[in-house]
Order: structure tokens, then sequence, then C-alpha cells
């Protein structure tokens, strides 16, 4: 960029800016496609007279930079000026409409490229059609573009795996990958890398192993460190932590992304031992250590109650200055000290920070509610709402968990009916099961029914299960009895169901035969 800089300076120098049309459009490229807009956008300002090529090579630039809707604007005026697109024009627009989702636009676009004969003409244009498509989740549409075009390359591939697997369909890439070999196209890195991923989504080690066999005759664990993690990352998610470590012993080189798929598999599986092994040989080896590591890590700590470990990680994160600037670091340090024990420390860290999120508040909420402390939990709650931070689904569960186990009957109605009418939060099983036992408990079973009956589609055998507790409590044959039958309805081989309804007619014989 510093060169580039000097021979920008140079050609402002000798005045070509204004005069020379394909120095300026080069000089608009360079910045472009080093994603700095500004400068770019300051030459083309300056141009007298502007060609398809300075206006595509804008649009380019931004978006590139994912900046879809200036990329669209540029484009709208482009043709206000008179200016025909060309087929590089349009790839760049269909970029930027799939990049933030304006199907309609990228329809409109399409039919331009139809009207002009243009898709049997240029292939990048196919594949262009089909990406953006894909990333707009309309994977009907892009399989039929993708069925026309003449000719189909690993890009026109890669695109239509891409989008199967981002909306969830992993079948369908496996589909695509062995239609692709049949077509005699060999796969590459990318496609390779979303086989891994199909495979941890739909949990299958044994295609797995298919796929690292045809790395391993290729050659690419040995060139690409990518592949080698992403298969790290596929044995550790199927459970398969010995293939997983083989993988990464056999890498040629291990940066700190190796190390932290090796984590984030021991992690995954509770293994945490290993985990704090992982984290000393990356201190000896001198292995940089980044957020991703230090989450894991914290994780573990959190899970085996490791705090002395964590607070050692805390030290590290504060002297990377991290907790300033990420998030998800604050919620793991947050998480470690409230599952270890030490609200006090989750208190002064929660304080100390420079940002709050609900993930943040919730995680303290649910610290707090789990020892009981249902004064510090109201208070963060009214807290959070106070500093403009909306309370979702995961808080309400906490809030409403601590009104059942302190009695607060009326308290939970009322935060119950907030959360559903204030903050437009649709309740959960979990909620309706929180409401249920509050109510049972305090013996308002015919309240508590009321509720179900409001809420049927929501109920699941736990709300029933709760039913059967209280009917238990209160000696409730008859809606115990009903309570049992649902419960049968959603399964009939729930065994927590028939272990409650055989308690409850014990302790009502017992009773009845004390009197």
């Amino acid at each position: 960029m510093e060169k580039g800089g000097e021979i920008h300076s140079e050609i402002e120098r000798q005045g070509l800016i204004e005069t020379n049309l394909v120095i300026s459009n080069t000089l608009i490229d360079m910045y472009s496609k080093c994603g700095l807009l500004a400068k770019a956008q300051g030459v083309f300002d300056l141009l007298p007279v502007r060609d398809v090529i300075s206006w595509t090579s804008l649009i380019a630039g931004y978006a590139g930079i994912g900046d879809g809707q200036y990329a669209i604007h540029l484009f709208e005026k482009m043709k206000i000026e008179g200016i025909s697109p060309n087929a590089i024009t349009y790839v760049c627009l269909l970029s930027a409409c799939g990049s933030i989702g304006a199907v309609t636009k990228g329809q409109e676009i399409c039919h331009e490229i139809d009207r002009q004969g243009l898709l049997e003409r240029d292939h990048l244009l196919g594949n262009a059609i089909v990406d953006m498509y894909a990333k707009c989740g309309l994977l009907k549409a892009a399989q039929e573009v993708f069925n026309k075009l003449p000719y189909r390359d690993i890009v026109s591939w890669t695109s239509l795996m891409a989008g199967y697997l981002e909306y969830g369909y992993s079948e369908k890439v496996f589909e695509c990958y062995k239609q692709m070999h049949l077509e005699r196209i060999s796969s590459d890195a990318v496609t390779t890398l979303y086989i891994l991923k199909a495979c941890v989504n739909i949990q299958d080690s044994n295609k797995g192993r298919e796929i690292h066999s045809e790395i391993a005759c290729k050659g690419l664990l040995e060139c690409d460190i990518a592949i080698g993690v992403a298969l790290i990352d596929m044995y550790g998610k199927c459970g398969l932590i010995p293939e997983a470590e083989d993988v990464f012993d056999k890498l040629l080189m291990r940066d700190t992304v190796a190390w932290n798929a090796l984590l984030a598999s021991y992690v995954e599986h509770q293994r945490c031992e290993d985990v704090f092994k992982c984290l000393e040989s990356m201190q000896i080896d001198g292995v940089v250590q980044d957020s991703v590591t230090f989450v894991c890590i914290l994780k573990a700590c959190a899970i085996s109650g490791a705090a002395h470990i964590g607070q050692e990680i805390h030290r590290q994160i504060e002297k990377g200055e991290l907790l300033e600037r990420d998030s998800v670091i604050c919620n793991a340090l947050l998480d470690m000290y409230i599952k270890c024990g030490l609200l006090g420390e989750a208190r002064e860290v929660f304080e100390n920070l420079s940002f709050r999120n609900v993930v943040t508040y919730t995680a303290l909420i649910t610290g707090y509610s789990q020892l009981g402390e249902s004064g510090i939990v109201f208070d963060f709650l009214d807290r959070m709402i106070i500093e403009g931070i909306k309370p979702n689904s995961v808080t309400f569960i906490s809030i409403l968990g601590v009104c059942c186990h302190e009695g607060l009957v009326e308290k939970g109605e009322v935060l119950f009916h907030a959360m559903c009418e204030i903050h437009r939060i649709n309740p959960s099983p979990q909620h309706l099961t929180c409401m249920v036992d509050l109510l049972g408990r305090a013996g308002q079973l015919e309240k508590a029914v009321e509720l179900i009956k409001k809420m049927l589609f929501l109920v699941d055998d736990s709300v029933w299960h709760s039913v059967l507790a209280a009917c238990q409590r209160w000696g409730n044959v008859e809606l115990g009895r009903q309570a049992f039958e649902y419960a049968m309805g959603l399964d009939i081989g729930d065994v927590a169901a028939y272990v409650s309804l055989s308690n409850l007619y014990a302790d009502v014989d017992i009773e009845d035969r004390e009197r």
C-alpha cells in the first residue's frame, strides 16, 4: 500500500488522473482490491469521464467489503448516467446481492442477464447466479440454474455445496460431492472443507474417514493446514478423540488454530486434564494463545472446578487487554467463576466490564439464581432493563426458577406476564414447566391446569411430571390420574410418570391407614 500511495502521488503530480482514464481506472481498482474504498471513491469522484470499468471497479470494491447496499446504489447511479453494465459488473452485483440477501434485486439482475443472452456466453455469470441464489437460501432456484449451466467448474459446485451446507442440507452436500467426482472434477481445499463440515453436521464418521483417505492420497494434509484442522474438528465432534490426536500429531506445522481445534475436541467431551496438558505443551512450544484458546481453557475450568487455572488465565486475559474487546471471553470468564462458586470474583469481573450485554447479565443472574439469591437476581433484572438491555428467553428461565424455589407465586406471575406481554418473548416448554411447578408447589393446582389449557401447544412430559409431583404433594389423586393419562399420550413408556403415580397412590394409602 505504501508503494501504491507513492505511485498515486506521482500520477497526481503529472496530472494523469484527469487525462488518462486507463491509469485512473487501474488506481481505483488497486485501492478497491486493497479495501481502501475511501481512497478509491476519492479518485473516482475526480474523474471528468467515467466508463463501465470505472464504475465496475468501485462496485467490486464495495461488494468485496460486504457493503452490498452501496454497491447496488452505485449500479443505479451508473444506469442513470447512461453507462451499460458488462458481465463483470453483473458478477459483482450478484455478489453484493448475495452478501446482504437482496433477493428481489438479484432476481431483477438475473432477468436482465437473461434478456441479453449473457448466460450462454459467460460461465462466470452462471456461477455468480448460483452463488447469489444459494446465499439467499433459494436453493431450488440455485439448483435449477446450476442444472442449465453449459459448463460446470469447481466454482459452480462449491457455490451450490456452500448453500446446501449453510441451510442444513448436509445430505445434498454429499450428493454434490459424489456427482462432482462422477463428472471428473477434482475436489479442492474448499470443497473438502465443506464435505468435512457436512460429516460433522450428520455425525457421519465413516464418511469422514473416507474423505480422510482421499485427503491422504492427494497429499493435501501436508500442504494445507486448514484441512488438517477441519479433520481434527470432524473427528473431535464425532467423539473419535484418538483419531483427532493422530491427525494433529501428523501435521507438519501446528499453529494456534490447530491447537485450538484439539482443545475444543477435548472440551466437547469434558476431557479437562487433556485440555490442561495441551495448554502446558502450547506454552513449552511457544505457541501464541488467542481468545479461542482462552475460551476453551475457561470452559474446562468451569467443568472441572479448576478455579486456580481459571484465575491464571484471567491474569493473562487482563494482560492482553482482551476483556475490553471480546464479549465471548467475558462471558466465558463469568461462567467459569460462577460454576466454580466464586460469585464475588464473577461480580467483580462484571462490574469492571466496559460493556455488558444480555449474555453477560444472564450469566450472572443464572449464577445467583442457582444459589437462591432472589433479591440480587431481581436487582440485576431491574438494572439490566434500566441500561436498555432486553432480557431474553434464557434470562427468564433463571428468574422464574428463582421464583419457583423461593415460592414467590405473585412475583412469578407478574414476571411471566411481563415476559410475554411487555418483552414479547414467546414462552417455551421450560417457562411453562417453571410456572406449573411454582403454582403446584403453592397448592394452586387449578390455576396450574388453567395455564396448561391455555398453552397446550407447549406441553411436554416435563409439564405433566410437575403436575404429578404437585398432586403427590397435595394428595390430589383425581388430577394425578388425568396428568398420568396425558403423560402416557406423549410417551407410553414414561417410567417417571409411572413412578410418580405409584408414589401418589402409596402416599394416599398411608394417609388413609393413619386416619
